[in-house]
């Protein structure tokens, strides 16, 4: 096997893991832009390299955004790392306090 063949090889495993990973990031913001909760991709990145649940966080986003509640990704992500355990309650409770000033 000749240095070539070796570089062509690493090349294409590198291209193929890149695109899987571009898949995956592209499923969730794809979702967010046709759900009307659009985020940018450098978004969905950056709350995946703090390490915090990415798509769990944008749909959730998603959720909140349907109910008419202005919250950003960033601030969803700031309340997760917050407390991880009671961010489900944390949700619940926001829309639920929403629902009540807005007669929902």
């Amino acid at each position: 096997m000749n240095i070539e063949t070796i570089v062509l090889i690493v090349f294409g495993v590198v291209l193929i893991t890149t695109f899987f990973v571009f898949l995956n990031y592209f499923e969730v913001w794809l979702r967010c832009r046709l759900s009307g909760a659009p985020v940018s991709m450098e978004e969905l990145l950056a709350i995946r390299l703090r390490g915090s649940p990415f798509k769990k966080l944008a749909e959730i986003f998603i959720r909140t955004r349907k109910h008419g509640i202005e919250i950003s990704l960033l601030e969803l992500e700031d309340e997760y790392v917050k407390d991880p355990q009671n961010f489900d309650t944390f949700v619940r409770i926001l829309i639920e306090e929403h629902k009540k000033r807005t007669g929902e």
